[in-house]
């Protein structure tokens, strides 16, 4: 494997493994202000499932998920998750970063398709938050990367990681297991 290969597009090189609550403010303040910003850029609204997206992690949305979550136990996440998204879905890998940010984790979202012009635009969005100081640590502890499907990439990803995300076919769950 040569990491020549792989593009890092977002976020930090060397993932920590940062362990947050979850929900915990910095995911929740994140969110918020990716949401607010999605809804603000002039050309998001070209593209339906960024304007979804913004609805869906805003501030009061994410506030009923956490409630409905919380039982009152203590719990942390598991450490580095590593996304590996479909590519059917110009913007699924978003909902998996989210989620595993929810949970706690740190993240290495492989995107399938990043040259597409709402991923360019989300990038672009997402670029900007992670250079206000306050969001320093979730731009260290998570990435986005792309590389052509490689198996021998996935498996070093795989090989230190605390956690797998696989979204595809049985062939393409199975190839992992």
């Amino acid at each position: 494997m040569t990491k020549k290969k792989i593009q890092y597009l977002i976020g930090g090189r060397n993932n920590k493994s940062d362990i947050f609550e979850p929900f915990s403010e910095l995911s929740l303040e994140f969110l918020n202000e990716l949401s607010l910003n999605i809804f603000k850029h002039k050309h998001s609204k070209k593209y339906k499932d960024l304007i979804a997206l913004a609805f869906w992690c805003r501030k009061k949305n994410i506030s009923k998920i956490k409630n409905n979550f919380s039982d009152k136990q203590f719990r942390l996440g598991l450490g580095i998750i590593f996304h590996l998204t479909p590519s059917n879905v110009p913007i699924a890998f978003m909902y998996s970063f989210i989620f595993g940010l929810l949970s706690g984790n740190s993240n290495i979202v492989r995107v399938s398709k990043p040259n597409l012009e709402q991923v360019k635009l989300l990038f672009s969005i997402i670029k900007k938050i992670f250079k206000m100081r306050k969001f320093d640590k979730l731009y260290q502890n998570n990435s986005f990367i792309y590389y052509d499907k490689d198996t021998n990439i996935s498996e070093y990803y795989s090989s230190f990681v605390d956690g797998r995300v696989v979204w595809g076919s049985d062939k393409t769950i199975n190839d992992f297991k």
